[in-house]
C-alpha cells in the first residue's frame, strides 16, 4: 500500500465537505447573516414607514410583472395589499401594535416622463393611517 497520498475516497470525502461549505455559504449570503442567525429582531424595530417602503417595493414588482399592460407615460392607477397577495407577492400585514389587526391599503402609481413614482397608503385599524389613505381605493384584507 502507498502510505504517501490521498486515496480516492479521502479525496471525494474532502471535496463534499468542501461543496457543502460552500451551500452554507451561499444559504448565509442569500439570506442575510442576522436573520440566519436571530429572526427575533426582525420586527422589533420595524416601523410603518418601513411597512410603507415595503408596499412601494412590492406595487413596483407588481406593475413590471402582473400589471394587464406595459406602463405608458399618462398611465396611473392603484394596486391593491389584496391584489399583491393574490400573486403572492405579499403576505398578511399584521398591525405593529397589535398582532390580532391585519393591515390593508393600496399603492398609487403613475408614470411621467418615463419615470414611474409610487406612493402608498396603509390603514392598520385605529393604529395608524397614512395621511392622504382613501377607503374607496382600498379592499379590505379577508
Amino acid at each position: 500500500m502507498n502510505e504517501e497520498g490521498w486515496g480516492l475516497r479521502e479525496f471525494l470525502g474532502f471535496i463534499v465537505v468542501i461543496c457543502l461549505a460552500v451551500l452554507v455559504t451561499m444559504a448565509m449570503y442569500n439570506r442575510g447573516f442576522n436573520d440566519l442567525f436571530d429572526s427575533s429582531t426582525e420586527t422589533e424595530n420595524e416601523t410603518y414607514n418601513d411597512i410603507e417602503d415595503i408596499l412601494v417595493s412590492t406595487a413596483h414588482t407588481y406593475t413590471d410583472n402582473y400589471y394587464y399592460k406595459a406602463l405608458e407615460d399618462g398611465d396611473e392607477d392603484r394596486v391593491t395589499v389584496r391584489d399583491m397577495q393574490g400573486e403572492e407577492l405579499l403576505k398578511n400585514i399584521i398591525d405593529l401594535k397589535d398582532n390580532k389587526i391585519h393591515c390593508s391599503g393600496y399603492v398609487y402609481f403613475k408614470k411621467e416622463d418615463g419615470k414611474t413614482t409610487y406612493e402608498p397608503y396603509l390603514k392598520c385599524g385605529d393604529n395608524y393611517q397614512t395621511v392622504g389613505y382613501k377607503a374607496k381605493y382600498d379592499e379590505p384584507v379577508k
